[in-house]
């Protein structure tokens, strides 16, 4: 298990080549155990985002807690992953756990937990309505 060989694969630019990377992972045998390990040790940013987001198709309590502590990381492509690991999960008690990213510094995230609120069709409360009403971001409040 090569931590460093799969970390310097998931760094490349773009999509396309980490996703590949992503799949490769979550066939191996240990692929759980190589992404919690990615996140947990110091990899880089893109190393644990797309780290994050495979965690997604495990539902261990582990893999759970990880994605879940990873919504109040300090980067926003973390919780961007974060949000993304979360849909592909599917577990509707995990995704409304993306409610105060509503409140969020950055737009991106805002609307993207936005997004997968309603896409999972979880009802907002009158105050988080409000408070998208009022977002100074215009593609928020048209949302």
């Amino acid at each position: 298990m090569n931590l460093q060989y799969w970390a310097n694969q998931l760094e490349s630019e773009g999509e396309k080549k980490p996703l590949e990377v992503l799949r490769k992972i979550l066939k191996h045998k240990d692929g759980e155990k190589i992404l919690t390990a990615l996140i947990t040790k110091e990899y880089s940013i893109s190393a644990k985002r797309w780290s994050v987001e495979g965690l997604g198709y495990f539902n261990s309590k582990s893999s759970v807690n990880l994605t879940l502590q990873a919504l109040t990381n300090d980067s926003m492509t973390i919780k961007l992953h974060a949000i993304h690991a979360l849909s592909i999960r599917g577990n509707i008690s995990q995704i409304k756990k993306i409610r105060p990213l509503l409140k969020d510094q950055w737009g991106g995230i805002r609307l993207n937990a936005l997004t997968t609120l309603l896409d999972f069709k979880i009802k907002l409360t009158k105050s988080e309505i409000k408070l998208l009403k009022n977002d100074d971001k215009n593609y928020i409040r048209k949302k």
